[in-house]
């Protein structure tokens, strides 16, 4: 192997969010959402220390980008369905509806990518439910938003308590029951 070049930089691992919140707890934990540096999406790292006895000798981390969930979600909604993934702070993890609105905006490097970016009545009608009937178990729920009713179904994502995340599907009920109705007439 020969050596192509080096390069020099003050980058020091040990200074790092994650470096610190593995060394504070001293065991396995996830970091808060955070905004990678070229997309407007969302990761997470789950960082654990390891010790040789009681002498610290490395982190060792895993970057997770949780967008890429948005096209798991997107193969498990049905027609006229919005699916997402979300913290309990308002964050969006992975919202396939809203790629293109999202791929649209300013870059952003100091905070995870929140609901109320994308400006959509439906997503702010959805988190002020959200919030008012906010549950550790499956809830089903109904909302208004630009003139038609939603029809929700929330469950948490994970048991793990370090993940506060939720998924939910919305879907317009005049869609959900166009079939019931049908059948009715």
């Amino acid at each position: 192997l020969e050596l192509q070049r080096e390069e020099r930089s003050d980058y020091d691992p040990r200074a790092r969010s994650f470096y610190r919140l593995a060394v504070d707890k001293r065991a396995r934990a996830w970091t808060a959402p955070y905004p990678f540096y070229t997309t407007h999406y969302t990761g997470v790292t789950r960082t654990q220390p390891i010790y040789l006895g009681s002498r610290l000798h490395a982190v060792v981390t895993v970057d997770f980008d949780v967008n890429a969930m948005s096209s798991y979600l997107k193969e498990r909604q049905l027609p006229g369905m919005r699916a997402l993934l979300y913290a309990s702070d308002g964050t969006l993890l992975a919202y396939p509806h809203g790629a293109d609105r999202i791929a649209k905006l300013p870059l952003r490097s100091d905070r995870p990518l929140r609901y109320d970016d994308l400006r959509d009545p439906v997503l702010a009608a959805f988190f002020t439910a959200a919030n008012r009937n906010a549950s550790e178990r499956l809830r089903l729920d109904s909302f208004e938003a630009e003139d038609e009713r939603f029809l929700i179904a929330v469950a948490p994502a994970s048991n793990d308590p370090g993940l506060p995340w939720y998924v939910a599907y919305l879907s317009p009920e005049s869609y959900f029951l166009r079939e019931l109705h049908a059948y009715g007439r």
